[in-house]
């Protein structure tokens, strides 16, 4: 089922904190698919014990476990994080907390194992394109950062 917004979703649930934990969890989940990996698996072994499945997710968890039979449980389960959205709530939301997979996320950005591209802005494009199309006129010359 999709919601158009946050009332009609607290209005279909009935529990404001249940929709507050849906959406730390799609916080969550949108800054891990924004982050690089620097293992790829590190993070999924340690984000994927901490979430817990929706009853209908069960049949898609079987059928990807079945056709990935190399990738662990928790792998499986990481990824179903990074899929799910306020129309297919793939995980239990009442089970999994928020603040457990924030401190994974959290702790694997110090440990270095995952990192933001935008940490460091404009820097490194910057240096990319001087490097690699020395040619280019930089828009900043010209004035276009006043367009910002």
């Amino acid at each position: 089922m999709a919601w158009r917004n946050a009332v009609e979703l607290e209005l279909t649930i009935g529990f404001s904190d249940y929709a507050d934990k849906v959406g730390l969890l799609f916080g969550l989940r949108q800054f891990y698919r924004k982050c690089l990996p620097a293992e790829i698996c590190e993070l999924a072994l340690r984000v994927g014990p901490l979430v817990y499945l929706s009853k209908a997710c069960a049949v898609l968890f079987n059928d990807l476990r079945r056709n990935l039979p190399n990738d662990s449980d928790d792998v499986i389960k990481s990824a179903i994080f990074l899929a799910f959205y306020h129309h297919d709530v793939l995980i239990d939301v009442d089970k999994t907390d928020p603040a457990l997979i924030a401190d994974a996320i959290s702790n694997a950005v110090q440990a270095r194992h995952i990192s933001f591209p935008w940490i460091f802005q404009t820097v490194l494009y910057d240096r990319f394109f001087d490097w690699s199309c020395p040619g280019l006129v930089d828009s900043r010359a010209l004035g276009g950062d006043r367009l910002l």
